[in-house]
């Protein structure tokens, strides 16, 4: 990725952070780093892209890969952790954001394919299992386990993030002892 794809970036998190979505801004966002307004407007849109610019930063940093050494439900807390570890250093401006939208359902509209994409990601590297319901189950459980500890991450002022480990942790049992109905 170029240096002005990376000070954009840099610029509306900090934007977001100081002053909320409605700092989100491509003239903004060119006047704080000093990129040309033409340059910043080929690379971002409207409020929906750079949104969607911020929420790539942090999901393509999540490794996918797995440990064999791990097991699936070691395997999910891992990788779902290590997001919101990454998501951490934004904290406030992602709260901002949130707080913002939450009250807005037309707003997660186009945010969400990228957060089904990842989910898709997580669960493709899972042990898949035979037969119809297994997947579907693993698909549609993926996704309450995120939105579950995603809002107790948003509201977690712990240093450790121990409310969000538990409920992950908590959540990641009660699909295992859910998925051996599928089994």
């Amino acid at each position: 990725m170029s240096t002005t794809y990376h000070q954009m970036i840099a610029a509306s998190w900090k934007l977001v952070e100081e002053q909320g979505l409605g700092a989100i801004d491509i003239d903004r966002i060119a006047e704080v780093t000093g990129i040309s307004l033409i340059e910043v407007r080929s690379i971002l849109s409207d409020h929906t892209s750079i949104l969607l610019l911020l929420i790539d930063d942090i999901l393509t940093k999540i490794q996918t890969t797995p440990n064999p050494l791990l097991s699936e439900q070691d395997h999910l807390f891992e990788m779902l952790m290590q997001g919101f570890d990454l998501a951490e250093p934004y904290k406030l401006a992602i709260q901002k954001i949130w707080n913002d939208i939450k009250w807005k359902p037309w707003m997660f509209l186009p945010l969400l394919p990228t957060f089904q994409n990842k989910l898709t990601q997580i669960n493709a590297s899972l042990t898949q299992k035979e037969g119809i319901l297994y997947p579907l189950f693993t698909e549609v459980a993926l996704r309450a386990i995120f939105i579950k500890t995603f809002l107790t991450w948003i509201e977690d002022e712990t240093l450790d993030l121990s409310k969000t480990m538990a409920v992950l942790d908590q959540s990641l049992k009660q699909y295992a002892e859910f998925k051996d109905y599928f089994a």
